[in-house]
């Protein structure tokens, strides 16, 4: 199952769920290679609420296991990456894109440019992993009613989305001391 939501400002919401039948299941089943080039730079997270995904860049080579407990955040205009997942449970995870202008208008330049210092992805295509409390992850798990009518669901969507910037910033501030 995959919802989709994006408001008219640019921000996107991805949820999708994945369940198993074990019975003919292989250990890992390999969801897709993916190729995204955006109109404008993005700031990107993806956090997974329960199970287990793999993530390949064909690039480097360089495989990623995630899991609860560690989210991803980029700074991205265009990306390549292979996604599997672990079958030995259900997946279900959340991906948040919001393009870098409107993530300016919505907070500012100033902490923008913090936020993206702090999350070591200042430079336009790089990602970086961190430890994010359930709490502030799970922010994203329950942020849109997908029964709401469409107009309700993007402002809930803002809402919630301001919300999980401000507690994040929060933690980070709490986390990193700046030089």
């Amino acid at each position: 199952v995959s919802h989709h939501t994006q408001t008219r400002d640019g921000i996107v919401l991805i949820q999708d769920e994945h369940h198993f039948t074990h019975e003919n299941c292989p250990p890992t089943i390999q969801l897709g290679k993916f190729s995204v080039a955006f109109p404008e730079p993005v700031f990107a997270i993806h956090t997974v609420h329960k199970g287990k995904v793999l993530l390949k860049e064909p690039k480097s080579n360089e495989q990623l296991v995630r899991q609860p407990g560690t989210d991803s955040f980029a700074h991205y205009e265009e990306f390549v990456i292979e996604q599997s997942v672990m079958t030995s449970q259900s997946i279900f995870t959340t991906g948040l894109i919001i393009p870098v202008s409107q993530l300016i208008q919505l907070l500012d330049d100033e902490f923008v440019g913090m936020l993206f210092e702090r999350l070591n992805i200042s430079t336009i295509n790089t990602y970086g992993l961190f430890q994010i409390p359930p709490s502030i992850s799970k922010m994203l798990e329950n942020c849109v009613d997908h029964t709401m009518r469409d107009t309700l669901k993007e402002l809930q969507l803002q809402a919630r989305v301001l919300d999980y910037l401000c507690s994040l910033a929060l933690h980070l501030d709490a986390i990193i001391v700046p030089p």
